[in-house]
């Protein structure tokens, strides 16, 4: 495969998680670029995965504005889930 295909399939994988980030999330639109990229790379990572981090996700659906404390819980929940199952994979 060359550099330009690998970079193609790359780009393509990065907008399909982008897209399926913002499924999760019914208040997508609301978060900030940076939350938008840390979501987008742990669906990018995770795959299907993902799903399974139902506190993180009801947490980030719930009705009222999430404000700092909220995304504080939502931060903590998706380190130890995070770390637990894909430490290889996880940042510092």
């Amino acid at each position: 495969i060359s550099h330009a295909s690998a970079e193609k399939l790359f780009d393509l994988s990065a907008r399909q998680a982008m897209y399926n980030a913002s499924s999760y999330f019914k208040r997508w639109k609301e978060f900030t670029p940076y939350q938008k990229i840390a979501l987008s790379d742990m669906v990018y990572q995770m795959g299907p995965n993902f799903k399974t981090f139902t506190t993180l996700i009801t947490h980030a659906n719930q009705e009222k504005p999430l404000t700092d404390k909220d995304w504080e819980t939502i931060r903590l929940s998706m380190r130890g889930n995070w770390y637990t199952r894909y430490s290889d994979r996880a940042p510092d």
